[in-house]
């Protein structure tokens, strides 16, 4: 059984669970001339490279959250730096990057922070630190949620956009879970509510006789503070949130 990990390290270490050994690193640019681009791995007899010419497949910037697929195979990292990746766990290589814009005059499409903005360029990721991710229990999507307010769903096979973003947070969005059944998707946020999002609507799931219902209120005391994470009981009937508070 292994565990995964993410630091301020901008990196992603994988742990065997019953040993306590780190079995491998998936590694990002490490801030000086070349960069790192592959799996260190103790236990295996693999060399790191470090080409200054070489492509960044690695995070560059703090890793947030790591979800894996169902078959561990697959393994989903987000960023500070804006990205989403999803890496081969065998091989410690990245499948492919959700990479979006700073909201500045750069462009980080490609990768390559400081590229200019191309008028042609299509950006479908997120404009702000991409904060957490989940794959769906069936592995064929993944959402990503966002310091810009917003989730979004891709197809974790092409990572394209599925749909539309989901908006209706106020503030930045901390968390994503999927329900069991993977038809919805709850969020947290620190605008101290979550919300729970029925997919084929793309909308705020409806309670009751409500069409436009409210968001799920998150006390705000000093015992739970603002909305940091949320969880699906395994029969979907509850969702467990978790603050900043004691």
């Amino acid at each position: 059984m292994l565990l995964a990990t993410a630091s301020k390290e901008v990196s992603v270490k994988i742990w065997n669970v019953f040993s306590g050994e780190q079995v491998g690193t998936l590694r990002g640019h490490d801030g000086e001339e070349g960069c790192t681009c592959a799996v260190d791995a103790p236990t295996e007899d693999l060399s790191l490279l470090r080409d200054p010419g070489c492509e960044m497949q690695g995070h560059s910037k703090e890793v947030n959250c790591v979800s894996w697929s169902s078959d561990g195979s697959s393994l989903a990292t987000c960023s500070n730096d804006l990205s989403t990746l999803v890496w081969d766990v065998a091989s410690g290589t990245s499948r492919y990057r959700i990479q979006g814009h700073d909201g500045m005059d750069n462009c980080f499409c490609n990768g390559v922070p400081g590229t200019e903005v191309s008028s042609s360029c299509e950006v479908e990721g997120h404009a702000d630190y991409v904060t957490a991710v989940a794959f769906s229990p069936d592995s064929l999507s993944l959402a990503s949620c966002s310091k810009d307010m917003s989730i979004r769903v891709w197809d974790a096979t092409t990572g394209r956009l599925k749909q539309p973003p989901l908006v209706g947070h106020a503030r930045a969005v901390t968390s994503v879970a999927w329900s069991p059944d993977g038809k919805s998707v709850a969020s947290s946020s620190r605008d101290n509510t979550v919300r729970v999002w029925d997919l084929a609507l793309g909308s705020c799931k409806t309670m009751g006789n409500n069409a436009q219902p409210p968001p799920i209120p998150a006390r705000d005391d000093a015992q739970v503070g603002l909305a940091n994470s949320v969880a699906w009981s395994p029969d979907g009937e509850f969702l467990a949130r978790a603050g900043l508070g004691k």
